[in-house]
């Protein structure tokens, strides 16, 4: 299936011309600060559960290697997704080979294109592992929120990590700050020499791309003071302009009910339903 779209005054509109090819395996890859659990605390999952996807399992990693969901629960037939367990204070080329890992191994259990799913810096963790030459297929690559052109917090948050600053920070009770200080320098703006510079310059498949975007509304509760708006749109990045399909969102920066029901939503149109 290719999928054609335009956008006007921030709706996405949908021009089905083809069936797609079965991808019937999807990778739900949390942010920074979280884990895979939060995609259940935050009810995101229910709507895939209506949608008649199975959860398959989690993928996470121990002092043993790797921890993986039982054979039998990836292998059954039709829509399955899976949840990760990311270092998600460590720097995105780190999170990347982890993630390698887990779909390494996941692909060879399910023998189809792969549909990503990521939140926060797991979107751009995601979209890092689509320029790995080891990648394996992919359908879909969904972001949520997430930092494709940075945030200046990473860039303050990085300063803060090499100076004294940090040790303040930290007696206020953000201990993760001098741990992820390589996290927030790859999630620094992007200019030349840096990481996401270099990887808003590499090549991407010819996939589906999709953007949720935080609408940023006034108010608390639909604010993402976190991630500006035009950083989490991935047409934005030098290399995706154009490619990718852009689906307005309220709330804040955390995962949301509403975000599992965009995913299913947009899972849906890409098969013409």
């Amino acid at each position: 299936m290719r999928l054609n779209y335009r956008i006007n005054n921030g709706i996405l509109l949908f021009l089905l011309l083809f069936n797609t090819a079965k991808a019937e395996t999807l990778v739900l890859i949390h942010g920074y600060l979280s884990s895979s659990e939060r995609w259940a605390e935050k009810s995101a999952i229910q709507p895939l559960y209506r949608a008649g996807w199975q959860y398959g399992g989690n993928y996470n990693g121990s002092a043993q290697g790797l921890v993986a969901p039982k054979i039998k629960d990836l292998s059954v037939k039709g829509k399955v997704f899976v949840t990760v367990d990311l270092p998600d204070e460590a720097p995105i080329g780190y999170q990347v080979r982890v993630l390698d890992r887990y779909l390494q191994h996941l692909y060879l259990q399910r023998k189809e294109p792969i549909i990503l799913v990521g939140h926060s810096a797991g979107g751009v963790v995601a979209r890092t592992w689509l320029t790995y030459p080891s990648a394996k297929p992919v359908s879909t690559l969904i972001t949520i929120a997430s930092p494709h052109r940075g945030t200046p917090l990473a860039r303050a948050a990085s300063l803060g990590a090499s100076t004294p600053l940090s040790g303040a920070v930290r007696m206020m009770g953000i201990k993760s700050v001098s741990r992820s200080k390589g996290l927030f320098k790859d999630l620094t703006p992007p200019k030349l020499g840096n990481f996401l510079y270099w990887l808003n310059h590499q090549s991407y498949p010819q996939i589906h791309y999709v953007s949720i975007i935080r609408k940023n509304k006034l108010g608390f509760r639909d604010f993402d003071a976190l991630v500006p708006r035009e950083s989490q749109n991935m047409n934005n990045i030098y290399s995706l302009r154009g490619r990718s399909a852009v689906l307005w969102s309220n709330g804040s920066h955390s995962i949301s009910r509403e975000d599992g029901d965009n995913i299913v939503w947009v899972l849906e149109k890409l098969k013409g339903k």
